[in-house]
């Protein structure tokens, strides 16, 4: 499913060689991004607190464990535009 959302990157979880994972929260819902390693050029606007619009893939990965499913949606991120406001908008 693809999506636009306007979020805060709330944490940052791993950022590597090969991939980035943070959090964000978008109203009272939090979401696990994953930059890919075919996007990794967009890690570096990944910051803890920084406002941004994400666009990108939802998935649903299902896991099974001891005889209950679990599942994780994960944001794949294809895009990042980050949210800059003037002094006056940020008082």
């Amino acid at each position: 499913m693809r999506i636009d959302i306007f979020a805060e990157i709330t944490e940052l979880r791993y950022r590597g060689e090969r991939s980035c994972v943070f959090v964000i929260k978008s109203g009272p819902s939090e979401l696990v991004c994953t930059v890919s390693y075919h996007k990794l050029h967009l890690a570096p606007l990944v910051k803890e607190g920084r406002e941004i619009i994400l666009s990108g893939t939802l998935k649903a990965r299902r896991r099974f464990r001891k005889g209950v499913e679990y599942v994780d949606n994960i944001l794949y991120v294809e895009g990042i535009e980050v949210i800059t406001r003037s002094p006056k908008e940020a008082h």
